[in-house]
């Protein structure tokens, strides 16, 4: 369980660093420089999205440790 906190801080600050630097992308209003003239901030958005549902997923399967709780099987 302790593993599992630690990971989703990592997680979590991962989450925050990528939203520093969309942020910061969308206030210097950068583009990649292609076809499409792609807005870099929109590429970027992802990174903290996803780190910060990575983050939600470790501290719950840290909560289901520490409740006894087996952990959740993928079945197929």
């Amino acid at each position: 369980a302790a593993v599992s906190v630690l990971v989703a801080g990592v997680c979590f600050f991962i989450a925050w660093w990528g939203w520093v630097a969309t942020r910061e992308s969308y206030a210097a209003k950068a583009v990649i420089e292609n076809i499409l003239q792609t807005p870099q901030f929109a590429v970027y958005a992802v990174i903290p999205f996803g780190f910060f549902l990575c983050g939600v997923e470790f501290l719950r399967k840290a909560w289901r440790a520490w409740h006894g709780e087996p952990p959740v099987a993928v079945t197929h």
